[in-house]
């Protein structure tokens, strides 16, 4: 396979229009995109892809997935909203990290839960990373940092939770950030969380981040940036901590190698009926129709912590390096030009660029 190591991470380029000062005072919010289908059992078609050079085929319904590693002896860190310690699929293996609002680290209650925020996401994030049955790494060590509660993101929260694992982690470790301040990147806020990133993996911790998608709801007043033609999917902006140089930012692809571009899915695949990953990473993984316990799911949301879960194959296997060292590792085995539909760097409305490489294990 040809190795491709960008030198820097490519920004979208500046082709949006701010909306004006009354919108600069609208909240930012720290928001999960994806939604849940049926419970699919055995791992899923997003398995295979990344141990193999060639796409699933078409009609193929059962996959298998045999690591050589599973993540025994690592520590991963899913700041996120909680983590259900009970849930069946993550084997005893959850635990209290750090909860920034003082509790046990655990979900906020369904019935409680605001703004249609799924309170399972935190778990599920973690299910695809190290879940026994549905995970890339099936024998980490998952630990709870909770700095979403309920719907709300408080952004010191955010914060707090990066900075604890920095100070707090236990090597060899992985984490995992599936959570994207929308636009704010874009109007030069939220730099703190990029710089706090940054540090976290500069400690030795190796971190995953969701590159961002947005679906057919969402309102682009709210990223502070303006539609972009070619429909209401496509922006041009940073996503904090997407902006962090010195993270894994990932990409989402579908079963068909094509990277969702204001493609229509069925509820069924996990997305909503308009959905796409428009911002740009530097690595792509599966992220459409991921099987989890509570079912499938959609979103860079899922294609992050697969990314999380190689890292912790190869700190099981190789021991503990630095993460640009293992950075350089992923994209030295990434499965080259297999987007068929990767955005060019320039030209139209395809203002954000992700290298054309897809996740792959190499063999771990």
């Amino acid at each position: 396979m040809r190795s491709f190591l960008p030198t820097t991470r490519r920004r979208p380029r500046l082709r949006a229009l701010l909306v004006g000062t009354a919108a600069l005072a609208m909240t930012v919010f720290a928001v999960p995109a994806h939604a849940d289908g049926p419970v699919v059992p055995g791992p899923g078609w997003n398995m295979a892809r990344i141990t193999q050079a060639g796409p699933v085929a078409a009609g193929q319904t059962s996959f298998s997935y045999t690591p050589h590693s599973h993540g025994a002896g690592v520590n991963a860190y899913v700041i996120d909203s909680g983590l259900d310690y009970g849930n069946s699929d993550l084997g005893g293996r959850a635990a209290l990290g750090y909860d920034t609002f003082g509790g046990d680290g655990q979900p906020c209650p369904t019935a409680n839960a605001t703004d249609g925020a799924d309170p399972r996401h935190g778990t599920e994030v973690a299910d695809v990373l190290g879940g026994t049955q549905y995970g890339v790494a099936n024998q980490v060590r998952l630990w709870s940092v909770k700095v979403a509660d309920c719907g709300n993101v408080p952004h010191a929260n955010f914060l707090a939770g990066i900075n604890w694992v920095a100070a707090h982690h236990i090597s060899p470790a992985i984490a995992v950030i599936s959570r994207n301040d929308m636009g704010a990147g874009y109007i030069g806020q939220d730099n703190d969380l990029a710089q706090a990133v940054n540090a976290l993996a500069d400690s030795g911790v190796f971190v995953a981040v969701s590159a961002g998608n947005v679906g057919a709801n969402d309102n682009p007043i709210s990223c502070f940036i303006i539609c972009l033609g070619n429909g209401p999917e496509r922006y041009a902006v940073d996503n904090p901590p997407a902006n962090a140089g010195h993270a894994l930012v990932v990409m989402a692809m579908d079963r068909t190698d094509q990277a969702p571009d204001n493609s229509t899915y069925t509820q069924a695949d996990g997305c909503t009926s308009t959905w796409s990953t428009a911002f740009g990473g530097e690595i792509y993984a599966p992220g459409v129709a991921i099987p989890t316990v509570f079912g499938t799911a959609c979103g860079t949301s899922e294609a992050a912590p697969m990314a999380a879960g190689v890292a912790a194959l190869y700190k099981a296997t190789y021991g503990d390096v630095s993460s640009a060292a293992l950075k350089t590792w992923i994209f030295d085995h990434a499965t080259a030009n297999a987007i068929t539909n990767n955005p060019p760097e320039q030209g139209g409305n395809n203002l954000t660029y992700t290298p054309n490489l897809l996740l792959n294990t190499g063999g771990l």
